[in-house]
């Protein structure tokens, strides 16, 4: 079920100007099949990445801030792309945002920008 979502946020990015609104709008199909809870929402995160060919493992959580790793991007060789991190990043927002109002994601490091990894920060504020 994942790579049929997978390959629709594909044909919707290439095809579109605004990539945040497509990825917003591929975070609602996911949500309707799976809502992450706070305790959770790494290792969902993690998990989504990797059902779709990355390698991404959850680094440090605690209840405010949840830090996932990666280094393999599901997008294959994302190198000089980093539009592809904006497409992580939101849908990454949307599905914490679901179990944390006003949750923020950060993506500190990236394969695409020439980082060894990539590291992603989920801010979940009481």
């Amino acid at each position: 079920m994942q790579g049929v979502f997978f390959g629709e946020l594909l044909r919707s990015v290439a095809g579109s100007q605004d990539i945040t609104e497509s990825a917003k709008v591929f975070a609602g199909k996911l949500l309707r099949h799976n809502k992450p809870k706070r305790k959770s929402v790494g290792r969902c995160l993690a998990g989504l990445k990797n059902k779709i060919g990355g390698v991404f493992w959850i680094e440090s959580q605690t209840n405010e801030k949840v830090t996932l790793k990666g280094c393999k991007c599901p997008f294959g060789d994302p190198t000089g792309k980093p539009e592809l991190c904006q497409v992580t990043q939101t849908v990454f927002t949307e599905m914490s945002k679901s179990c944390c109002k006003g949750a923020r994601v950060d993506i500190t490091k990236s394969i695409a920008r020439g980082d060894r990894e990539c590291v992603v920060e989920i801010h979940l504020p009481d």
